[in-house]
């Protein structure tokens, strides 16, 4: 089934640069570049067209330099078939379909509806456009050899917009569907400060001094129309007034900074460091927009000591290092402060689509948001890190190691309230999560120079655990909502952020009398619906009262967290090997210690317990059910539970362990091809070089359980 939805991927890669300068010291240069890549998924794909200029010059005597960038870049972007603006915060899958609604072999499609699900249907449009201009002007001073004043300032216009269009045929032959959507992003920053460098014989100094303001402008406006008059009509007209729709909006946010830095060396060997940020936030209440982050570290190079010496042939560097600080990070929304209202809120049971009440437009407290929390404050992070820094043969080979640990504190979370409030929910500074874990980096060059082939290679791993230090309420756990029946993750003190909440499959009912029986009434082991039967899964009775009830979202006696989705191990390994002009590069990356649950394979068994079951049996497709080992009559020692066709028993539900998986993966994800043409040659042609290389991307040389970073169907 898959390669109906998949096609060969490809990249091509075009970038030309042009440099110079003058005998006052002015330069220039000027670079343009091409970007075309095709997805391995049908449909999708990416242009780039970008254009820089860079130039530099100085005047007053050399003392202040000049330094305007400019930059340019446009856009174009394939969605795929999934990406209805209609459905967008729903499924941002670039396939239309998933596990769940696939049609079957035996559903009588359209040609124009097979030919979208094939990624073959021409006849709608969904245009994606995107341009970004940035301007920045870089200005420094220099009132003598120590002391120098920088100013950089950047002016970041961008534009986007989007014109979609379904032809009636997609639209069950209901009229045609359009929509547009355009916005505008101006981003102006401008960074002030002072940096002074002296020495004093063995002593280094150097410090800075400075100022930071952004500001931030988004609009966006958007417009759409169903049941259209025509296919030929792409745009938001030819629509009943009733059938149309349009929203805009504007948003806006300030942040000023005020920052220091001090360093200090001894030797070039003991080194020192001290920093500190001020940060104020539009986004916070008045009592609360200021935020104070500092930092410290230091570093000893003991390879520099004299009684190091004795290894200073075999270790060329060896470098311990130290750091302590603290970080802030913002909320995504702007306005939390403040209490806001829902416009066009006319809409009452038997009468969902009315935006006015009694012939007024309604507007009415938003009490579905959030309350207004003018008490929110930074989110602060306060991390240590321990490393070393090592060569070795002359930088043959070398290699660094940190450990650190991270304790996010005040971390946003958004609380359920009492109904009596009149509000659902409120964001609260409330959860602090831990991350600790350990980097290795190793770099070798480890072929002799004699060699006429040079390999150099480079392994990146990192190890990372988190865990949940505290949770509002008390630290009472807290079941994440989502857009499942059965809610599947859980927030639990001492567990990883986003835990799995499963109940635990012990096996397949082999027959009747493998049913669990309560001895105080004699009734079999059952759950909201009914009695359990052979040939259903056997879910684990965690609290032991022979029944567990599906239809508890909130905290399930029968169910555990359990499984960690944050990966624990990752890495890359790059390689390089060079051969007279040509150069092969190999990169692997690979995740280790990671669980995923399988929500593709269990969507293939959902429309079993959907409202219409023998219906949805013929219409979607299922798994090929002679492949598995499924129950199909008592005694069968099954994998796979009996197909549940409208029992509702939910013992296929897709949280549990059954479906719990290992993605562990290692892929070769990209070899690169390329070839220097000879110095003599590109001489003749003013040239200072000129390669010639090839990219490819590859998918997964290995992996577990059917895993890696892309499903395939």
């Amino acid at each position: 089934m898959a390669r109906p939805f998949y096609q060969s991927g490809s990249i091509n890669n075009v970038d030309l640069g042009i440099s110079g300068g003058s005998e006052n010291g002015s330069t220039y240069r000027f670079s343009t570049g091409y970007y075309d890549e095709q997805g391995i998924i049908k449909a999708t794909g990416f242009k780039r067209y970008s254009a820089r200029l860079n130039m530099l010059s100085k005047a007053m005597k050399g003392k202040l330099e000049i330094n305007p960038i400019l930059f340019f870049t446009r856009t174009t972007r394939s969605r795929g078939l999934g990406a209805d603006p209609r459905l967008e915060n729903l499924n941002i899958n670039p396939f239309s379909l998933g596990a769940g609604n696939m049609p079957s072999s035996l559903f009588n499609l359209s040609e124009a509806k097979k030919e979208s699900i094939l990624a073959s249907y021409d006849e709608s449009l969904d245009k994606n456009l995107s341009n970004v201009f940035n301007m920045n002007l870089n200005l420094s001073y220099a009132f003598n050899e120590h002391l120098k004043l920088n100013s950089l300032s950047s002016y970041k216009y961008s534009t986007s917009r989007r014109n979609y269009n379904r032809t009636s045929a997609m639209e069950s032959f209901l009229g045609n569907y359009s929509y547009t959507y355009s916005d505008q992003i101006e981003d102006m920053l401008t960074s002030n400060y002072l940096s002074y460098t002296n020495k004093w014989g063995e002593h280094n100094f150097s410090g800075v001094v400075g100022q930071d303001i952004q500001f931030n402008v988004f609009e966006n406006t958007s417009a759409s129309g169903s049941f259209g008059a025509s296919d030929n009509i792409k745009v938001v007209q030819g629509v009943l007034l009733k059938n149309l729709g349009a929203y805009s909006d504007y948003q806006a946010y300030g942040l000023l900074s005020y920052y220091s830095r001090l360093s200090y060396d001894f030797k070039d060997r003991y080194l020192f460091s001290f920093a500190g940020r001020w940060d104020g936030s539009s986004r916070f209440g008045a009592g609360n927009k200021w935020g104070f982050f500092p930092s410290a570290s230091a570093a000893w190079i003991l390879s520099e000591e004299k009684f190091f010496q004795d290894f200073s042939s075999a270790i060329n560097l060896f470098k311990i290092r130290g750091s302590l600080g603290t970080s802030g990070s913002l909320p995504s929304r702007n306005y939390l402060q403040y209490n806001l209202y829902t416009v066009n809120a006319g809409a009452y049971p038997g009468n969902e689509g009315s935006s006015s009440y009694n012939g007024v437009t309604a507007i009415t407290p938003n009490l579905r948001d959030g309350a207004a929390q003018s008490s929110l404050s930074w989110e602060k992070s306060k991390q240590w890190n321990i490393g070393l820094d090592f060569e070795v043969e002359k930088g043959k080979y070398s290699g660094s190691i940190d450990v650190y640990n991270k304790e996010s504190s005040l971390q946003l979370f958004s609380v359920n309230l009492p109904v009596t409030t009149g509000y659902s929910k409120a964001l609260t500074n409330a959860i602090g999560v831990r991350n600790a874990g350990v980097e290795l980096t190793l770099a070798a060059n480890p072929l002799p120079q004699s060699s006429p082939v040079k390999w150099f290679s480079r392994l990146n791993i990192s190890y990372n655990k988190n865990a949940i230090m505290n949770l509002p309420n008390g630290n009472r756990d807290l079941v994440m909502d989502g857009d499942r029946f059965d809610k599947s993750h859980i927030l639990s003190v001492g567990s990883p952020i986003n835990a799995f909440y499963l109940y635990r499959t012990l096996g397949v009912f082999a027959t009747e009398d493998d049913i669990p029986v309560n001895p105080f009434t004699g009734a079999k082991y059952r759950n909201s619906n009914g009695t359990f039967t052979a040939g259903s899964f056997y879910i684990q009775d965690v609290d032991g009262d022979y029944f567990t009830d599906v239809f508890n979202s909130g905290i399930n006696p029968d169910k555990i967290p359990m499984g960690d989705p944050n990966p624990r191990i990752t890495g890359g390994w790059t390689n390089n090997f060079t051969w007279n002009n040509f150069t092969v590069g190999l990169f692997f990356n690979f995740v280790f210690k990671r669980d995923i649950l399988n929500l593709f394979l269990a969507d293939q068994f959902s429309n079993s317990t959907s409202g219409d079951p023998q219906n949805n049996f013929a219409q979607y497709s299922t798994p090929n059910l002679d492949a598995i080992n499924i129950w199909r009559q008592p005694g069968d020692n099954a994998t796979y539970a009996k197909y549940d066709l409208g029992t509702y028993l939910y013992y296929y539900t897709s949280a549990q362990s059954f479906f719990l998986t290992k993605g562990d993966f290692v892929r070769l994800k990209n070899i690169n091809l390329q070839y220097n043409i000879p110095a003599p040659i590109i001489k003749k042609w003013g040239l200072g070089s000129f390669k010639i290389f090839e990219h490819l991307i590859t998918q997964p040389v290995g992996r577990l359980q059917n895993y890696y970073p892309m499903q395939r169907m």
